[in-house]
């Protein structure tokens, strides 16, 4: 009983909520817009005359055209006799409606309780039917470029499409459809279409917006327009200035619209020879006044026939002129007093005068004298003895001969090769008529032997004897010795001999390689230049590196424990004066006397390691098997020994040279060099200073670690 009163007093006062409710409705106006009861509505489609709103709905849609809201208690007197959009499955679909139109639109329904209810109510304007402005910019013989757009449009035109339609005007072909390409800095669509030559056309131009089932077209009015020309000629084709190598091509193009285009104009050249493929070639040409274009062919072949012409090219146009010939010349070279002159035993000079016409400025000329013997052999191909000539006119050449064969008959020409001063090869040869000469069958000069006087790793000393056989003065003679490696086929190196007494010469050569195996010959001239060789080789062989034990003393180097020239640590060893070379000689094979009596690695300490050896160093003055000297402990506790000479002083070169500034009447040169000795309280002095080259002093060599 108590549960049927309690169901009766919710019922009432349900009803009583419901009553109250209707009462404020009815108070209210019917028409009551209440938003929060409708899904809420997607974006709008809007076209000319369609307007589509995508969703699933339910409700009635109230369209009508006015460009004023209502009131919201006006909303359902306004939209009295409005037009009724029914959802289908996927929206409204407002259609039918009038361009450029505004319209208010609104949904409406029963409440719960049967009362009309609406949602809040919204505006849209259809767009308008504008046309598009359509027009053609860039035109020449391949192609143009479309342009369209709408002015004044309210939608923004890059959600819009355009489509161009062009076709050859009064012909049945199909149109070509394209899409336009959209340019935000003009707010158009463009398309660069590729055309015929001098060929009317007709073209179309539509901008869409939107997608089915809203979609709206806009088409442009008809264009007719006609295609480019260029009108290219090539006329005036000739050669200039032509040369044995070199020529200059010419031609006139005319041209009467490039459509703002640049011309290109190509020159081709072959050899022409009946019946054989030649290979062509190209070089574009550069313009010059008015119409002319020119190109500089430098690459001819003297004495050919070639063929030429031209191709102009603007777009996608190609125009090629017909062709025509040319011969490039030859060069005028005469030779005359081939003559052998000086004859000796063993040598001879070659001489010979030489006329070249028409050596035009680009051109060089090299003038070669070649030999051979009589019976047998070959001219050969000297890499040195040219004369080389850059101007036109008659030059006397001459070839200094030697290595001859005694009493023998030679044949000699002369050779003369041209080619461009800027290339290192030539392109024509011109050849003499054969000369002939004979040696002599008594030598002029009697050359000795020679011989070794004493070999290092990077030097030696050679002697030899050179005396005229009857006539002559001894002093007149100069004597050199020749020299390379064994079997190499580079030059000989020449060096100046001194001479002794008695027809005795002497040179030492330095700067050679180590355990290398050397060959040389003497040669010997006089006053007159007249050249005389040994035709004798003599060989030798540099001594190895010496193999000397050395000394860690925890420096940045190693340090020999002997002196150069020395068998044992006791011993001074040579003295020796510096060459000097106005700057450093710390592994100078000619003139570090380390490297060269001991060879590479060894080497004269530097400066800056022989402070090392004085600063970081602990020294003391002392007896080692009865002879006096420095022993000098490294910070690693190891140590050498350096004799003194006649009492404590002690130098040892560096090869660091000393910049100093000299203010004496006579000249020298100085050079770093350790120094030490004891001072009147027997302590030791030692320093790093400079001494003159002309001192003699002892050498330590170093190793670099």
């Amino acid at each position: 009983m108590r549960r049927i009163q309690y169901f009766l007093i919710a019922f009432l006062s349900l009803l009583y909520s419901g009553c109250k409710e209707n009462i404020e409705l009815q108070n209210s106006s019917i028409e009551t817009i209440r938003t929060n009861a409708f899904v809420p509505l997607d974006s709008l489609t809007i076209g000319t005359s369609k307007v589509y709103i995508k969703g699933s709905y339910s409700d009635t849609l109230l369209v009508k055209a006015n460009s004023s809201l209502p009131m919201p208690s006006d909303v359902e007197s306004f939209f009295n006799g409005a037009s009724t959009i029914t959802p289908n499955e996927s929206g409204y679909l407002m259609d039918n409606l009038q361009p450029n139109t505004t319209y208010c639109y609104t949904r409406c329904k029963a409440d719960a309780m049967g009362y009309r209810i609406y949602d809040e109510v919204r505006q849209f304007t259809t767009l308008p039917l504008l046309q598009p402005t359509l027009y053609i910019t860039d035109i020449d013989d391949e192609k143009a470029t479309f342009h369209t757009t709408i002015k004044g449009f309210p939608v923004d035109l890059k959600k819009c499409k355009a489509t161009f339609r062009y076709k050859k005007s009064k012909t049945n072909e199909s149109e070509t459809e394209v899409d336009g390409n959209y340019d935000a800095t003009t707010n158009e669509f463009t398309y660069t279409a590729k055309l015929e030559l001098d060929t009317d056309y007709e073209l179309r131009a539509y901008i869409s917006h939107g997608n089915e089932p809203v979609k709206s077209v806009w088409e442009a009015d008809l264009v007719q327009f006609k295609s480019g020309r260029y009108g290219l000629s090539v006329t005036n084709v000739s050669i200039e200035d032509l040369k044995p190598t070199s020529v200059k091509l010419n031609a006139e193009v005319s041209v009467e619209n490039n459509y703002g285009k640049a011309i290109k104009v190509i020159f081709h050249w072959k050899e022409k020879i009946e019946g054989v493929y030649t290979e062509t070639y190209t070089k574009t040409a550069t313009k010059g006044e008015g119409s002319m274009y020119s190109v500089s062919v430098d690459d001819l072949k003297v004495d050919k026939s070639y063929e030429y012409w031209t191709t102009v090219q603007i777009g996608g146009v190609l125009l090629e002129s017909s062709k025509y010939e040319f011969t490039a010349p030859g060069f005028q070279v005469s030779f005359s007093n081939l003559r052998a002159s000086d004859l000796g035993t063993y040598n001879a000079t070659l001489n010979a005068d030489v006329n070249i016409k028409d050596l035009y400025d680009a051109y060089k000329a090299k003038v070669t004298i070649i030999y051979k013997t009589k019976i047998g052999g070959s001219f050969d191909e000297p890499s040195y003895g040219s004369t080389e000539i850059d101007t036109p006119g008659t030059i006397t050449c001459k070839r200094d001969l030697r290595w001859l064969k005694r009493n023998t008959s030679y044949e000699f020409r002369v050779c003369v090769e041209i080619g461009h001063k800027s290339a290192s090869t030539y392109f024509t040869k011109y050849e003499s008529e054969i000369a002939e000469f004979k040696t002599n069958s008594e030598p002029d000069v009697v050359i000795g032997d020679i011989k070794l006087v004493s070999v290092l790793p990077h030097a030696a000393v050679l002697k030899t004897s050179v005396a005229f056989n009857e006539t002559g003065t001894q002093g007149s003679l100069g004597v050199s010795i020749k020299y390379r490696k064994k079997g190499d086929s580079a030059n000989y190196e020449t060096k100046s001999c001194e001479y002794m007494s008695s027809g005795q010469y002497q040179i030492e050569i330095t700067g050679l390689d180590l355990n290398t195996e050397y060959e040389c010959y003497v040669q010997a001239y006089n006053m007159d230049t007249y050249i005389y060789d040994s035709n004798r080789l003599f060989y030798f062989k540099t001594a190895p590196r010496k193999e000397v034990t050395y000394v860690d003393l925890g420096l940045s180097v190693y340090w020999a424990s002997i002196n150069v020239g020395a068998e044992k640590p006791e011993d001074l060893g040579t003295e020796y004066k510096i060459q000097s070379s106005y700057g450093d000689i710390v592994q100078n094979i000619k003139k570090d006397p380390a490297t060269q009596n001991w060879g590479l690695p060894w080497r004269l300490p530097t400066k800056i390691e022989a402070e090392e050896l004085v600063t970081q160093c602990t020294w003391q003055y002392v007896t080692q098997n009865d002879v006096l000297g420095y022993k000098i402990t490294g910070p690693n506790g190891n140590s050498i020994f350096l004799p003194t000479e006649s009492n404590s002083s002690m130098y040892i070169w560096t090869g660091s040279y000393s910049h100093r500034e000299y203010y004496s009447s006579w000249s020298a040169d100085y050079y770093y060099c350790i120094h030490s000795y004891l001072n009147s309280n027997r302590e030791i002095i030692k320093t790093v200073d400079d001494r003159d080259t002309g001192s003699s002093t002892p050498v330590r060599p170093v190793l670099d670690k």
